[in-house]
């Protein structure tokens, strides 16, 4: 598998599962045009942020988002309406037959965003070299993985250290539950070829799988699916394939 901007637009079929990669820097000079396609929430959640590059990177992040989301929802994307799952999981509200569902996930000046027509789990790191990794680790990997973490030679440790935690944060963020789930009573595995154990909920290891995901420079990225999902499309946006809807306004947030 590797990251690729496709020439076309397709759509989902069957058990196809779609991750958008956005380098989000490439679009801050969309910023106005992509802050009136959010809602009025994420319009007044934006205005919120202290520093301007946090509130660029949001507004560039959710712009994105819908106007994604629409491509594939064959409507604008001020249209779409966002509700939650239980545990709050967004979710999107649709009239249609099949559901389409997604995922989103930000780190730095990175964004990927899933969606299948089955539940999915997406999270991207980006990786740090001066980070307390020993500290850190007892406090979300397993008694198993902590013992495989231990031994490994500091060379590889940052690397195993992040793939563990976003194969977790794919996992939870999947099954509908936030980081509140005892990820320490799941295996997922520091190596390169992942496990699945939970403890908590057993039978979700005959319905979930990770899957691994080629590192995109220093970030790390972790992908969960149900196990009937094929191997998924690792696509690269570009504007190009998800045109603006007419009548852009001046920027407001001047």
């Amino acid at each position: 598998m590797n990251w690729y901007t496709p020439s076309s637009f397709v759509g989902l079929h069957g058990n196809d599962v779609h991750l958008w990669w956005i380098d989000v820097e490439r679009f801050l000079h969309q910023r106005s045009s992509l802050f009136h396609l959010l809602s009025t929430m994420e319009q007044e959640q934006a205005r919120r942020f202290v520093f301007t590059d946090d509130q660029n990177r949001y507004i560039v992040i959710h712009g994105i988002c819908r106007l994604i989301l629409s491509r594939y929802m064959n409507c604008f994307p001020q249209s779409i309406r966002y509700g939650t799952e239980q545990n709050g999981k967004p979710i999107l509200i649709q009239a249609e037959e099949p559901t389409i569902h997604f995922n989103l996930s930000h780190s730095a000046t990175k964004a990927v965003i899933a969606l299948s027509f089955s539940q999915v789990g997406i999270d991207v790191e980006k990786m740090k070299e001066n980070i307390p990794l020993d500290e850190l680790v007892p406090h979300f990997m397993s008694m198993k993985e902590r013992e495989e973490f231990y031994w490994l030679p500091r060379t590889v440790k940052t690397a195993a250290f992040y793939r563990c935690w976003t194969r977790k944060e794919a996992y939870v963020k999947a099954i509908g539950h936030g980081l509140s789930y005892p990820i320490k009573e799941i295996d997922v595995s520091i190596a390169l070829k992942p496990i699945l154990r939970d403890r908590v909920i057993p039978k979700n290891e005959q319905m979930w799988q990770i899957v691994n995901i080629p590192q995109v420079d220093e970030y790390m990225v972790s992908l969960v699916t149900k196990r009937q999902s094929i191997s998924p499309s690792l696509l690269r946006y570009t504007d190009a394939l998800f045109p603006f809807p007419p009548k852009q306004r001046a920027n407001p947030l001047r």
